[in-house]
């Protein structure tokens, strides 16, 4: 079930999605110190043709070496002399593994990876680990606040609105449970049979492979721009990287179950698993990225509604928006609820 039963008020107040010094403070105190998951391993090319990535401000150059990710600063000027505009800090380019999934860190000072993701890597390890195929990366920047694309995937009253086409209904409040911890938070439906991701085809599918699948959705968030999710036979990570104020890339990472038998059946279902992900997961992106600039536009007018978030739903947003105060000493918004728990 859900923590709370009523609606909660917001802690961050709409001047914290566009002001410039908000930004600042967020990316000196709460993303610099983070580690950003930047792709898949086998989405890399090799060391002859590395892929650019601007990453906080810092160029990037990543490629594949032996089997492992190699990523270095890049050098964007034709004398040979980095040109970087100014960052928060000393930079020391460190990389991670988990599973499939390639981590980045940008400042010496900070915590180790394993201690970044906290209670959350095992999860992650096992997520993104041999059982499971890429099918599908996205990177598009939108104009929009980049905690707005972060608090997007924090709760689920939006669905049957956003996305009526797609996952076309909520779960009921008795499938969902919640929990928080202090560096991010965690997600579980357990679903009923007319809920469930591998009822009619999904099962058969799974049948197929000889593979077995999770029924249960889970989805995960681990402070301050990286989420993931488990469901059924998908899973997906999410990153989100800064790029202004009112501006953001949203990225995302899909991976489909494997086929753990040989034969043509087996390959044939992975093959339309892979087709039918491509499919629904692009129009699932389409759909965010229709809506997500007018909340940006909301988040800048002149008057606001009152009353708080309208949903015990966005219970895990009430929670995100107090680790990025408390992170970066915003002002909270007027009425918001006390920092306690």
């Amino acid at each position: 079930m859900f923590q709370s039963d009523t609606h909660l008020p917001h802690v961050l107040p709409p001047e914290a999605y566009h002001d410039p010094a908000q930004y600042a403070a967020e990316i000196d105190r709460l993303l610099w110190p983070a580690w950003h998951c930047v792709g898949t391993i086998a989405g890399f090319p090799p060391a002859e043709s590395p892929r650019r990535l601007t990453l906080l401000g810092v160029p990037l150059s990543i490629a594949v070496e032996a089997g492992e990710a190699v990523v270095r600063l890049a050098d964007q000027t034709p004398a040979g002399r980095q040109r970087l505009r100014a960052v928060p800090g000393p930079i020391a380019v460190r990389t991670g593994r988990v599973g499939q999934l390639v981590f980045v860190s940008l400042d010496p000072a900070g915590p180790s990876l394993t201690d970044h993701l906290g209670p959350e890597r095992s999860f992650l390890e096992d997520l993104f680990g041999s059982r499971w195929t890429a099918c599908l990366g996205s990177f598009r920047e939108l104009p929009c606040n980049w905690k707005l694309l972060v608090e997007n995937v924090l709760e689920n009253y939006h669905l049957e609105e956003v996305h009526a086409a797609t996952f076309k209904h909520y779960p009921p409040p008795e499938a969902c449970d919640h929990a928080m911890h202090p560096g991010g938070s965690s997600y579980v439906e357990v679903l009923p049979p007319t809920h469930s991701h591998l009822r009619d085809d999904g099962g058969r599918l799974a049948r197929l492979l000889g593979a077995v699948a999770e029924p249960a959705y889970r989805h995960v968030v681990v402070y301050p721009n990286f989420t993931a999710g488990r469901m059924g036979l998908f899973n997906w990570a999410h990153s989100v990287f800064p790029v202004a104020p009112g501006r953001a890339v949203n990225a995302y990472w899909f991976f489909h179950l494997a086929a753990s038998r040989p034969g043509p059946l087996a390959a044939a279902a992975a093959f339309g698993l892979r087709r039918w992900g491509r499919r629904f997961f692009s129009t699932l992106l389409e759909e965010d990225a229709a809506v997500l600039p007018g909340v940006q536009t909301g988040m800048a007018a002149a008057a606001q509604p009152t009353g708080g978030l309208i949903s015990a739903r966005e219970e895990r947003i009430f929670h995100f928006q107090r680790h990025v105060l408390e992170q970066t000493g915003a002002v909270p918004a007027a009425g918001g609820m006390a920092l306690t728990g």
